[in-house]
C-alpha cells in the first residue's frame, strides 16, 4: 500500500511538472520588457541592463484601418542614464563611449508594417529595427522568439551582435592600453507590443 501511495505522489508531480510550460504566462505575471548589452575586453567581461515601461513602446490603435497604421514609423527612446552595470566604473565608460553628453539616448524605431505583421502573421519572425546610437543609425533584421502573452499583446525575446563601428564608434583602450573594449557587442532584448 506504501508503495502504491509512492507511485501516485510520483506520478501526480510529474504531470504537473510537464505541464507547467504551457501556462507559465497565464498564471503569472509576464515579463517586463528589457535590454541588455554585453561585450567583452581582452581580460574580463561586461554587461549593462535596463527595464523599459510598456507605455514607451509601440502599439497598434485598434481603431485605424491597416492601411493608414502601415505608414506610421514608431521610434522609441532608451535613456543611456537608465542602465546599470556590475559597478560605476563601467557605467561611467559605457556613457562615455555612447557619447550620452551629446546623445542621451538609444532610439529604436519600427514601422507601422512590421508591428502589424507581428500581429497578424504568426510566422513572422524577423522584424526589422533601425537602431541609433550616438547620432548613427542603421537598420537590422532582428530575429527573435514571439510569445502571444494576450489576444492583443506580444512578447519579442531575442539576441542579435552589432559592431561598434557600425555607429562610428571606436572600442575603447583604457589603462595605458593594457584594457581593450572589443568591437563587438550583443544586444539580448525582450520587448512588448501591445495593439
Amino acid at each position: 500500500m506504501k508503495y502504491i501511495f509512492i507511485f501516485i505522489v510520483l506520478n501526480l508531480s510529474q504531470n504537473a511538472f510537464q505541464q507547467a510550460p504551457n501556462i507559465h504566462f497565464k498564471e503569472t505575471k509576464p515579463p517586463e520588457s528589457y535590454i541588455i548589452i554585453s561585450g567583452k575586453t581582452n581580460i574580463n567581461q561586461f554587461e549593462l541592463y535596463q527595464f523599459i515601461p510598456e507605455k514607451n513602446l509601440p502599439k497598434i490603435n485598434e481603431q485605424h484601418e491597416p492601411e493608414n497604421y502601415l505608414e506610421k514609423h514608431n521610434t522609441f527612446s532608451i535613456p543611456l542614464k537608465n542602465f546599470s552595470a556590475s559597478n560605476q566604473l563601467i557605467y561611467n565608460d559605457f556613457l562615455e563611449l555612447m557619447k550620452a553628453n551629446q546623445h542621451p539616448e538609444i532610439q529604436i524605431g519600427i514601422s507601422g508594417k512590421e508591428v502589424y505583421d507581428l500581429f497578424m502573421n504568426k510566422n513572422y519572425v524577423n522584424p526589422e529595427l533601425e537602431i541609433r546610437v550616438a547620432g548613427v543609425s542603421h537598420t537590422y533584421k532582428f530575429p527573435c522568439e514571439k510569445t502571444l502573452i494576450k489576444q492583443n499583446k506580444i512578447f519579442l525575446t531575442g539576441s542579435y551582435k552589432i559592431l561598434l563601428t557600425d555607429f562610428k564608434i571606436d572600442p575603447p583602450v583604457k589603462t595605458m592600453e593594457l584594457i581593450r573594449v572589443e568591437n563587438e557587442v550583443i544586444i539580448n532584448f525582450g520587448l512588448f507590443f501591445s495593439m
